[in-house]
C-alpha cells in the first residue's frame, strides 16, 4: 500500500518543500529583520513599550493583561537562555 508521506517524502504538497527548509529560511529572515531593526537594548524597550501602550488602547485591559502574560513567560524564557549561557 503506498501512503501519502511515501509519495511526498516529507514535502508540503502545496510548496513541495520541506518543512525544516522553509522554517529554516523563515528563522534565518527574522533573525535578520531583527538584527536591522534592534540594534540596542534601548530600541527594544522603546519599541516594547510602544507595543504595550498600542495594545492597551487598542484592546483595553482585558488586551493588556493578555500582553503582560506573554511578555512575562518571554522574559522567562530570556533568563533561561541567558543562564544557559
Amino acid at each position: 500500500m503506498i501512503k501519502l508521506k511515501d509519495i511526498y517524502d516529507g514535502k508540503n504538497w502545496l510548496t513541495g518543500r520541506k518543512a525544516s527548509e522553509v522554517k529554516e529560511e523563515r528563522l534565518t529572515e527574522v533573525k535578520s529583520n531583527i538584527m536591522q531593526k534592534w540594534d540596542t537594548a534601548t530600541v527594544i524597550q522603546n519599541d516594547i513599550e510602544e507595543f504595550v501602550n498600542n495594545a492597551m488602547q487598542a484592546g483595553g485591559p482585558e488586551l493588556l493583561s493578555k500582553v503582560h502574560t506573554a511578555l512575562k513567560n518571554a522574559t522567562e524564557h530570556a533568563r533561561r537562555v541567558y543562564r544557559k549561557g
